[in-house]
């Protein structure tokens, strides 16, 4: 199947296509064909904190947004889900945000599959990569490319005339405009440049030297500086369809005070230039104008408008950003001056500005400082009425572009894309207070509470708009202050007198809350608000709480008198004034204290005779509840984070380093510590201690104890388990230093345990060597496969971080010395690395160079002068570093090692010179026999 000219370009966003791969010679090697990915982005880490600015992308014709992270172009749908991204593109080098043209959008397959976008980029040397469905297809310098051009920008223009392709339009660095077309025949691509195009349009050149050929040599002075000033240098650009026939598509292009149309034929050749106006031109009256921030084409009633955002001097408000409308009858002359203008922000700081518009709305956004961000709605009534104005809304989140997707004739929802997300907000989001039915909340509690009673109710954009408008009275710390506070109260307030029905109903209200936090852009508008992320962990770990407490209550359903106890030791209560029912509904109704219960747990087994069978089966069962405990809590925060990807910050790239590929998963989301807490940690470590003591060590196995001794152990085995995942899950880093000492804790214990088995259930399974493999304990996994599995220790040895870990630990610990000289015969290392590896060990390094004699065979006695030479250099390089110094023994051996290896040599050598000496003779008298 061919790929079709128009298949390649997308107008209209959402259009679901079927696009066939494109072949191409000059496809690189490293990027071959790419199989079809349903999720993209999900093995990949999402980027830690808010995305720059600078490196963000939109293109809302396509439904498109785009991040250029490390080397990788993250593509996302305007609008869709936010992580992962519906495709990532590896790229060669680093490229700008702004040279990056989508030319399709996302292709939606049946209702989950999404296949990669087509996209284009143009590097810094003008040379272009096209990427479709995931294949990156390099092309050299497009024919004709003008000399010294760098590029600014690039946008999809329209699809190529004469050829499978597409025309793009790219603006340099120097503000000049030129187009690309490419194009396929066959299996091959081509690109080729227009020549730049005219700065001043040709009428205007023709009437300049009509004029001058009028005059004679007169002053034409005015004539040429009129001339100059029409020069016209572009900074930004938007696409038009044509309107003439012999047009192929038109541009909009503006710099900082002029504005141009230009048409390009349906040709190769440079556009031309239709008309060029000035800022000046265009506003008149008492306004003052400055230089543009935004132009955009806007259609009223068959009518074409032009919507010039831009800065000017207001009489009354002094420096602002205002909004104009022109009239532009036809595009072959300047449009129409206006007097109307509205201030819809101050002056923005950066001098640049953002605009959208669809059907009878607009949009725009300016940065105020450094930390703020106006965003106002502007309503456009028919033409000739004046536009309208609404309220000036101060956010504090970044801009990165602006989008109205339309929601019928003339109505669009806004969306924001922010460097923390996608932003959705309702038309009326700075309406007045229509929609709160006499309801006028003066606090940050009372505009939370509100807009999450509507929420509730099933008026989201409603509740969108309440919470824009909150955030711009209130500030975003009030509102964090506040979120916080809700949180607390929905987790810990309740009215049942049923335990079931009272968490049942905080689950769900908790549920609701964080689902009204996302969709309402609680915490987008947040932006940089500091605490933020304690106030998002500390909103799952309520979700998690109350999740473990769920799965607590059903197993106090199983054993009510043991957990009755239990929590009447952990409520600490005197006198025994309150029944069970009571301080069980009591604890219920306070999760945010839990955890106090699994010390009590731990106490249970003790009071019960150890060596019985219910000691046993106690110790089993507390095993269970804190198991189930643990795990219950660690599925709700993965159900959180499926459901709503941006919940919990993500980890750094760093904490992400594994060696085997069969590890724990990495963590998707940074999530609080409360699983790991000291109460936690010490409640886990005294059941751990109790199952140690109930292990039966009778002098004579007997069957009946050897199978108590197991259950036992399995039960602990699972427990060790929950616990690593929860630590896993609390310090993110399998590698980091609280990780690892808890982890030599829990393995530590496991070891104990499973060395009491019997020799017949010990050897069934390598219980602790499986949890050293799994959360990467590099160290227990050499020590107990070298013990017990060495093919599963060689089968490790592929990843080579891994490799030279095993090597520097054989080399640490004296026992592993043996294992160290097996492994470097079965997984040599290069020479360089192996000499850095026992640089530190120069008795090491001598025995491994006599250990190759071995190697060598019984041919001969030559290799041993010069083996003997190497340990004496080697004892002596070693002495002169110093490494002896601080131990003298070890000084004084090589010292002994040195004077030995010298005499050996000297012996060797003569012994070697007396041989060959008698092998001379011997030959020679055979000889003379012979004669």
């Amino acid at each position: 199947m061919v790929l079709g000219g128009f298949d390649l370009l997308r107008w209209r966003r959402g259009s679901p296509s079927e696009l066939s791969g494109l072949q191409g010679t000059q496809a690189a090697p490293a990027e071959a064909e790419v199989p079809d990915q349903t999720d993209p982005g999900a093995e990949m880490a999402r980027p830690s904190g808010p995305f720059e600015m600078t490196a963000i992308g939109t293109d809302p014709r396509v439904g498109l947004w785009w991040y250029i992270h490390e080397s990788k172009i993250l593509l996302f749908q305007l609008p869709g889900q936010q992580w992962p991204p519906c495709s990532v593109v590896p790229l060669p080098s680093t490229v700008a945000a702004q040279c990056v043209a989508p030319l399709t959008g996302a292709v939606q397959q049946g209702t989950s599959q999404i296949r990669t976008p087509t996209v284009a980029v143009l590097y810094d040397d003008a040379q272009l990569s096209v990427f479709p469905h995931g294949r990156r297809v390099d092309l050299p310098k497009a024919t004709n490319w003008p000399f010294g051009e760098v590029p600014l920008l690039i946008r999809a223009a329209a699809p190529h005339p004469h050829a499978v392709g597409v025309a793009l339009v790219v603006v340099t660095q120097s503000g000049r405009l030129l187009s690309l077309f490419l194009a396929q025949s066959a299996h091959t691509f081509e690109v080729e440049a227009s020549r730049l195009w005219p700065m001043v349009s040709e009428h205007c050149l023709k009437n300049f030297f009509k004029r001058i050929r009028r005059y004679g040599f007169g002053d034409v002075s005015q004539d040429r500086h009129s001339l100059e000033d029409a020069q016209f240098l572009a900074h930004q650009i938007e696409i038009l369809p044509a309107q003439r026939r012999g047009s192929l598509f038109d541009v909009l292009a503006w710099g900082e005070e002029h504005l141009a149309l230009y048409s390009h034929p349906r040709s190769t050749a440079p556009a031309d230039l239709m008309w060029v106006s000035s800022l000046a031109h265009l506003v008149t009256g008492d306004v003052v104008p400055g230089r543009f921030l935004s132009v955009c084409c806007n259609s009223e009633a068959s009518k074409e408008k032009l919507l010039v955002f831009f800065t000017g001097e207001d009489p009354t408000r002094g420096p602002s950003a205002m909004l104009t409308r022109l009239s532009l009858p036809s595009r072959a002359a300047p449009p129409e001056p206006s007097l109307a203008v509205a201030s819809v922000a101050p002056k923005p700081s950066d001098g640049r500005g953002l605009m959208t518009a669809f059907g009878d709305v607009a949009v725009t956004a300016v940065q105020v400082d450094s930390e703020r961000y106006c965003i106002c709605l502007v309503n456009m009534p028919p033409w000739p009425a004046a536009l309208q104005a609404g309220v000036q809304q101060i956010v504090e989140f970044g801009i990165a572009g602006l989008s109205l997707l339309p929601e019928g004739v003339s109505v669009g929802h806004i969306q924001v894309l922010t460097p923390h997300g996608l932003l959705s907000c309702p038309q009326d989001m700075f309406g007045g207070d229509k929609e709160l039915e006499g309801k006028a909340p003066s606090t940050a509690d009372a505009f939370l509470q509100v807009a999450s009673d509507f929420f509730d109710a099933g008026q989201e954009d409603q509740a969108s708009s309440l919470c824009g408008r909150a955030f711009s009275q209130m500030g975003a710390q009030a509102m964090l202050a506040a979120v916080e506070r809700r949180t607390q109260h929905l987790l810990d307030s309740g009215d049942e007198t049923n335990v079931a029905a009272q968490l049942s109903k905080k689950s769900k209200s908790l549920a609701e809350w964080l689902r009204f936090l996302h969709q309402a852009g609680v915490w987008i508008r947040m932006g940089n608000a500091p605490n933020i992320t304690a106030a998002q962990q500390k909103m799952v770990e309520a979700c998690e709480r109350i999740s473990a407490l769920q799965q607590m209550q059903e197993y106090h359903d199983l054993e009510p008198d043991v957990f009755a106890s239990s929590i009447h030791h952990a409520l600490d209560t005197k006198g025994g004034s309150k029944s069970p029912e009571e301080e069980a509904l009591e604890f219920y109704g306070r999760p945010s204290e839990c955890e106090r219960l699994l010390s009590s747990l731990a106490e249970y087994p003790r009071t019960l005779p150890f060596g019985s069978g219910g000691a046993w089966d106690a110790v089993v069962f507390v095993h269970g509840v804190v198991c189930g405990f643990i795990e219950a809590a660690l599925e709700r925060r993965s159900h959180i984070l499926k459901a709503h990807p941006t919940s919990l910050p993500p980890p750094d790239s760093h904490q992400l380093q594994r060696y085997w590929p069969r590890s724990a998963p990495s963590v998707k989301g940074v999530g609080s510590g409360w699983l790991m807490a000291p109460s936690v940690q010490r409640a886990l470590e005294e059941i751990r201690s109790l199952s140690l003591e109930v292990l039966p060590v009778p002098k004579q196995r007997l069957p009946l104890l050897d199978a108590q001794a197991l259950r036992v152990v399995e039960g602990l085995q699972q427990l060790c388990r929950s616990t690593l995942r929860a630590a896993h899950a609390s310090f993110v880093d399998l590698h980091a230093s609280p990780m690892a000492k808890l982890r030599e804790a829990v393995l530590k214990d496991m070891a104990h345990a499973e060395a009491s088995l019997h020799e017949n259930a010990k050897m069934v399974k390598h219980r602790t060597l499986g949890l050293a493999e799994e959360f990467e304990d590099v160290e227990a996994f050499v020590r107990l496969s070298a013990w017990s599995d060495l093919p599963r220790l060689d089968g490790m040895m592929e990843s080579e971080a891994f490799r030279r870990r095993v090597f520097e630990q054989c080399l640490a610990e004296k026992p592993l010395h043996p294992l160290f000289f097996r492994m470097v015969r079965c997984f040599p290392p290069t020479k360089a690395a192996l000499e850095e590896l026992l640089l530190p060990y120069p008795e090491l390094r001598w025995t491994l160079e006599l250990n190759r004699l071995n190697e060598v065979g019984q041919v001969g006695i030559s290799p041993w002068p010069n083996a003997m030479h190497s340990v004496k250099e080697i004892a002596i390089k070693a002495m002169e570093r110093g490494d002896a110094s601080k131990d003298e023994h070890r000084s004084k051996a090589l010292k002994a090692l040195a004077s030995i290896a010298s005499l050996a040599q000297e012996e060797w050598s003569l012994a070697w010179c007396d041989v060959a000496e008698k092998g001379y003779r011997a030959d020679q008298r055979s000889g003379g026999g012979c004669g």
